[in-house]
This record gives C-alpha cells, structure tokens and sequence, in this order.
C-alpha cells in the first residue's frame, strides 16, 4: 500500500456540504474499504466564519491557479507552514446545481466565461452544467493529464440536501427532480423526525452546522440508499473509487 489513508481536499459551498461530503461519502468509501481522509480546503472549517456559497469556490480557484494548487496541496510544495495537515491525493469539487436557477448566475457566467446552456430541464443536464463551470473555474485545461484525474468534480442536484434526504429513507421519488420548496420540506420534514420532533411547514433549509453533522452522522449507513437514489452522489463515489487506485 502505497498511503495509508487516500486524502481528499474538499473544495464545496459551506460548512452543511461539507459535513454530507465527509459523513456520507466517507461511510460508502469505507464500504468499500477505502479509508479516505477528508482535507478542509474551502471552506475552513477551523473557522467562525459560517459563510458559503458558490462564490467562494470561484474565489479559491481564483486564488490558487492550477500550477500553485498543485504544487501546494497535490506535489507536496514546502512553503506553508501547514503542509502535512492540508496535503492531499485529490480535489473532491462540490456545487449544488440549484443556482442554475438564478438568472443573474447564467447572466455572469455567460458574460465572464462565455457559458451558455441550451436546456437545464433535467438532472443530468443540471449537473453537466454544474461540472462545466467549475472546469471552468479550475482551468482544467492547464492542468497535466495526471493532475486532471486528480480533479474530481461532484455537481449535487439539486443540493447536498437531497443527498441527505436520501440517506435518511428510501423513496420511489426522483429525488434529483426535487426542487424548490418541495426539496425544503422534504429535507427539514426529514430532519425533524431525524430528532424525534414533530414535522412542521418550513419556508427556507435549516443551516445549523451542527444540526447538520449530527444528521448526517446519524445516518451514514443511508450512503448505499443515496447511492441507487441519487446519480451524482453515486457518479462522486465511483469516480473517488477509480481515483483512489493511484494511491492505495
């Protein structure tokens, strides 16, 4: 064996993505006997700061182009104080794919990054938009094609709350064609009876963080159900399995 754990930089929206990213994906590593190590790249999660969203990848990749990132945190480069902490074997990239549905987003991405999309009318296409902006946003194509397979893009459609949802009981719905306000109640419906509360009508996704680790923590054996109920979340982990044989 080459490494004794197979180390995964996440790089995701907020603190709630990446407690699912870590809890959920983490136990279907496992299961297949891969002990994976997740790394908090963006966002910190040292930090007090509970701020997230899609902006905040754009501004680390921004921050650390591709011969920087992957020198620092890929090749072991030697100028941060921090390296064996924030080392890593692979980038694990997260983005919900419900921004698509902001006009402003489509509007900036078309203008900055001459992106355009002709339907976003299933999940499929959601999450291949999503994996394009952020190919976009780390410059994939200045990369090595050692390093690109070491990039490792995870659209959640619509969110990472639906992958929650998933792990929490199974359902003949697709999940992944959940939007909106239907999506917020099935997850804080799910949440609720998750703490033994009574389910209530919600307007807007509880994003306590620890809330959030405690459930997904709580149901870490639903990885299988996530898996067969959610395509993207399934499309992560079979591309972490492929990506872990370099390494382990």
């Amino acid at each position: 064996m080459k490494n004794s754990a197979f180390r995964i930089g996440v790089i995701c929206e907020g603190p709630t993505d990446y407690h699912a990213i870590s809890c959920l994906i983490g136990a279907a590593l496992e299961s297949q006997k891969i002990n994976a190590k997740f790394i908090d790249l963006q966002p910190n999660m040292d930090s007090t700061q509970a701020d997230g969203g899609w902006s905040l990848i754009e501004k680390w990749f921004e921050n650390y182009q591709p011969d920087i990132r992957v020198h620092r945190y890929l090749k072991g480069g030697f100028f941060e104080q921090d390296l064996d902490e924030k080392s890593c074997d692979v980038f694990l990239i997260q983005m919900d794919s419900d921004i698509l549905d902001n006009r402003n987003f489509i509007s900036y991405i078309g203008e900055k990054y001459n992106l355009a999309f002709n339907t976003l009318d299933t999940p499929l296409k959601r999450g291949e938009a999503i994996s394009q902006v952020l190919e976009k946003w780390a410059k994939s194509e200045e990369c090595s094609n050692f390093d690109k397979k070491r990039h490792i893009y995870a659209p959640a459609v619509e969110s990472t709350e639906t992958w929650c949802i998933a792990s929490f009981k199974r359902t003949k719905e697709n999940l992944e064609a959940t939007k909106g306000v239907d999506l917020c109640e099935k997850f804080m419906d799910a949440l609720h009876q998750s703490e033994g509360r009574t389910p209530q009508k919600f307007s807007e996704v509880d994003k306590s963080v620890s809330r959030r680790k405690k459930f997904c923590q709580k149901h870490v054996k639903g990885h299988q159900i996530a898996r067969e109920q959610c395509f993207h979340f399934n499309q992560a982990v079979d591309n972490l399995i492929s990506a872990s044989a370099l390494f382990l």
